[in-house]
């Protein structure tokens, strides 16, 4: 039942579709994830090294609670 609920919700628009990450962090580690599917307003830039668009942020379930965090475009392995 839960699950039925959970895919109207989808399909209403109300929650998103959760996607797995696989990662590779800074230090060659790689990571799995299970995160909400990214969106394009997601996406952040980077002043350095004067680009728009380097990565996106969005919501992670398998750390800890609330957990919003940030993944560079060149570090993402897949999204499954």
């Amino acid at each position: 039942m839960r699950e039925l609920v959970n895919k109207a919700k989808i399909w209403l628009g109300l929650k998103r579709p959760v996607r797995k990450l696989i990662y590779n962090n800074a230090k060659g580690e790689t990571k799995l994830y299970l995160i909400d599917e990214p969106q394009p307003n997601d996406r952040f830039g980077n002043q350095k090294e004067q680009r728009e668009e380097v990565g996106f942020r969005v919501y992670v379930h398998n750390k800890e609670r609330n957990a919003i965090r940030s993944f560079r475009n060149d570090r993402v392995v897949a999204i499954i």
